[in-house]
């Protein structure tokens, strides 16, 4: 009976760890797109459209929210712009 309980909590164990290494962590305060793109964070990709800015040949202005992403939006740009 214990052996039989024992097998069981190391499935579960097993099963826990693999799911959380499967997951992708949240990039909580992490303002470095090089760092997310590295350390397997969540990351919703929008670089096709860093193409489009220097054709546009326009002013682009930022207007959002406090912790709304803007400073990793600046440096995924400077990433892109840098060729890496």
């Amino acid at each position: 009976m214990i052996k039989f309980q024992l097998v069981k909590t190391f499935e579960k164990y097993f099963l826990w760890y693999k799911i959380n290494l499967a997951m992708k962590k949240l990039p909580i305060g992490i303002q470095s797109f090089k760092e997310i793109r590295e350390e397997n964070y969540y990351y919703a990709d929008k670089t096709q459209f860093i193409e489009k800015l220097p054709q546009s040949g326009k002013y682009i202005f930022l207007s959002r929210p406090r912790r709304f992403g803007k400073s990793l939006f600046l440096d995924t740009l400077k990433e892109a712009f840098s060729g890496n």
